[in-house]
């Protein structure tokens, strides 16, 4: 650790020296003496800043301590393990987001390293002293911005739920302490401006849960012994840690990125061939309004490529990049599968809010029309309705859903059953609490003068309505209603409706029923009310001819059921229908299950001819068993000792016309 002297949030303005100029944010020399470390509100014009790669070790193993080493807690179980484990990531995490709340991005640093070698050297020295903002200043622009700022945010919102603690100090990563040494680095070039690379090191890793910053809805929780455990927990590990990360070259400068480190892993694996020397680029919309007619365009013509480019540029570079790779045949195998789909917006009502760079666009109406082989559907959504219709040869149906708060008088209706009181409070509370979440929309944001879709930031800004939306005391009344209402939910959903089970109706380990009335009944009334009297199922005639092993007297006894008007003849299993073919023992007991590659099919071809000749005196083709009915789409192998995905779909497909075991 080259600083042991804690970080405070810099201050811009006059340098303590007295030279006159402003101090970069970024600048460690900047910070104030007497800054205060408690999270601020983040400033309305701050760029958003990245989270810093997943590097800190997943796994060290526990290694005798040194003269110098801090001595490890005497653990008292597994559970201190855990405590420890989610108080590392906590620390981290919250470190993370806590710097990046204090710090403004602005146009003085670009970050990054002149060199694969210096910035993976940064990177690990970073780690070594704990220092995120090393962490930050050398990942991607675009993917601080995509990241960073949603975590501000949520910090500041995981405070106010006092779910950590308002008095978190921010200027360093209290808690957790790493020491790397005997570091390596490898770098192998993948194109001009990607290299992986590769750095190992040895790592000793303190934990103090003295300093988790956890807030009081989590210690007013947490029992107390298994608080006072977490917070006396000191543990020092070693372990020697690898990571393989991509570098990009950007602007002249080389920056770690997540995305891209994905995106080659990927390739890497599917051996798809090399880095394309360039992408399919970003292409926007002219206004924010415009993004929706653009996606609707491309949506009409199946543009997966247009489709692609209009995704933000910060977000999405590394896919754009890397699309030429999979793009040709996705576009295919669409075309192959959507032979004569034509699909239309036929209607669209958009709302814009929000002002800069940043616009949040709301659908309040939208309609979109398709015509596939003789059907045409058509689906909407408006005034909170969604309805979706539909007309082929065979006739017409149409549906309508709108939101509306959980009845549980419907539910009880649908499903038979009375939903406990401890569930209706909870979906009661839980619909007051986000009663006034703030609406959902899609982001959209605006590079160089075109506009873009952005995913992540639309995922991420209804997590954070979400968090919004509660206080402290909504947070506790939903955690505390919600464990009585998860007992009971369960309860009903076994079958175990709370007053079902009459007293003195006790069940041992092996479920068996006490006190049992002596003589019970033959069958049940069709209730469901069991009263206090024991109930049994009755089995009916088809099941009773299903129970018999021997395949001669089972067929005896469907046509003795089929007779006397008990069975209906299609009940009767396609396995016994044609004795004379030779199948029904081998089907009957199962035997075909057991069966090698060459006894399944010699036995399927030896009983084709006699199943050939029924149907031409007028057998039903549907009769014949599926086995000898497809024969030539079980390529010599017996299906039911295969147990290969692919091998399923081709035989679905050749069998049934459809393009896996799903859709069949």
């Amino acid at each position: 650790m080259s600083d042991d002297s804690p970080w405070q949030p810099p201050t811009p303005g006059t340098p303590d020296d007295g030279t006159s100029g402003s101090v970069s944010p970024w600048a460690r020399e900047g910070a104030a003496a007497d800054a205060s470390p408690a999270l601020p509100d983040p400033p309305a014009s701050a760029a958003a800043a990245p989270p810093p790669p997943a590097a800190a070790p997943t796994s060290i193993a526990p290694e005798a301590p040194t003269e110098h080493e801090p001595q490890p807690t005497p653990s008292s179980g597994g559970r201190r393990g855990l405590v420890v484990a989610v108080a590392a990531c906590a620390i981290v995490a919250v470190g993370i987001a806590g710097i990046f709340a204090v710090r403004q991005f602005t146009g003085e640093t670009a970050g990054g390293a002149e060199s694969p070698e210096a910035l993976a050297e940064e990177f690990l020295a970073a780690l070594d002293g704990e220092d995120v903002l090393g962490i930050v200043d050398v990942l991607l622009p675009g993917e601080r911005e995509a990241l960073g700022e949603p975590m501000i945010d949520a910090v500041a919102e995981l405070q106010r739920l006092e779910i950590l603690s308002s008095d978190l100090d921010l200027s360093s990563l209290a808690g957790v302490d790493i020491q790397i040494e005997s570091q390596t680095i490898a770098v192998e070039p993948r194109a001009d401006d990607i290299v992986m690379l590769s750095m190992s090191a040895d790592v000793l890793a303190t934990i103090d849960g003295a300093e988790v910053p956890i807030g009081e809805m989590i210690t007013d929780r947490v029992p107390d012994d298994v608080l006072a455990e977490m917070r006396g927990s000191k543990v020092t590990e070693s372990d020697t840690i690898e990571l393989a990360m991509a570098a990009v070259e950007h602007d002249g400068a080389w920056y770690l990125s997540l995305f891209y480190t994905v995106a080659e892993l990927a390739r890497s694996e599917s051996g798809l061939g090399g880095v394309p020397a360039a992408g399919i680029g970003a292409v926007g919309a002219d206004s924010p309004e415009g993004v929706i007619d653009l996606f609707a365009d491309h949506l009409s013509s199946l543009d997966v490529r247009g489709m692609l480019q209009m995704l933000d540029p910060a977000e999405a570079e590394a896919l754009q990049r890397y699309a030429p790779l999979f793009l040709d045949e996705a576009e295919r195998a669409i075309a192959d599968e959507v032979t004569g789909l034509d699909v239309r917006v036929t209607d669209r009502q958009v709302r814009v809010e929000g002002d800069g760079s940043a616009r949040t666009l709301f659908i309040d109406a939208i309609g979109v029309e398709a015509d596939i082989e003789g059907t045409h559907v058509t689906a909407s959504f408006a005034d909170g309705c969604v309805s979706f219709a539909y007309e082929d040869e065979y006739g017409s149906d149409s549906m309508e859903q709108c939101a509306s708060s959980p009845d549980a008088a419907l539910v009880e209706e649908m499903a038979g059953v009375e939903v406990p009181a401890t569930v209706d409070d909870f979906v009661t509370s839980f619909t007051e609490a986000f009663a006034d979440m703030e609406p959902i929309g899609l982001e959209v944001r605006e590079r160089d003068g075109q506009w873009y879709v952005s995913p992540i930031a639309t995922g991420t800004e209804a997590l954070l309505a979400v968090m919004r939306a509660l206080d402290r005391d909504e947070l506790d009344e939903l955690i505390d209603l919600g464990s009585l209402a998860a007992d009971d939910f369960f309860d009903m959903a076994f079958g175990l409706v709370p007053g079902m089970m009459d007293e003195g109706w006790t069940t041992d380990e092996d479920w068996a029923i006490e006190d049992a009335p002596a003589d019970p009944p033959d069958s049940m009334d069709g209730t469901g009310d069991l009263e206090g009297e024991w109930t049994e199922y009755e089995a009916s005639p088809v099941d009773e001819c299903y129970s018999i092993e021997s395949a001669t007297e089972a067929t005896a006894c469907f046509e003795e059921q089929i007779a006397t008007g008990a069975v209906d003849e299609w009940e009767m299993p396609v396995s016994l229908t044609a004795p004379e073919c030779g199948l029904t023992e081998v089907l009957w007991s199962g035997d075909v299950y057991s069966m090698s590659d060459d006894e399944f099919t010699a036995t399927m071809t030896a009983a084709a001819p006699c199943f050939e000749a029924l149907l031409a005196e007028g057998y039903d083709r549907w009769l014949i068993p599926y086995e000898v009915a497809n024969l030539e789409c079980f390529e010599g192998r017996n299906p039911y000792q295969v147990f290969d995905e692919d091998y399923t779909d081709r035989l679905f497909e050749c069998a049934y016309g459809v393009g896996d075991s799903d859709g069949a």
